[in-house]
């Protein structure tokens, strides 16, 4: 995936993923809604990495422990 294609699915990924949780910071992302966008937009687990990645680095998510003890994915910057 060259960078544009990052970016674009990137932004998408994080507007979709801030919707899943109505915006609300410091919520968690359900791993069905990551695994749904994956196969909407028809990409697999490695490119989904990719853009989870970039979303990391511009700092909309963080991997953090969920109150059960599990590892999860947090909003911190609403779309």
């Amino acid at each position: 995936m060259n960078d544009g294609a990052i970016r674009q699915l990137g932004v998408q990924l994080w507007k979709t993923l801030s919707a899943s949780v109505n915006g609300e910071v410091g919520k968690f992302v359900e791993l069905e809604e990551i695994v749904h966008f994956g196969s909407q937009h028809s990409i697999d687990m490695q490119q989904i990495t990719e853009l989870l990645h970039w979303c990391f680095q511009k700092e909309y998510f963080v991997k953090t422990k969920r109150p059960d003890g599990e590892f999860g994915l947090m909003l911190i910057q609403a779309y």
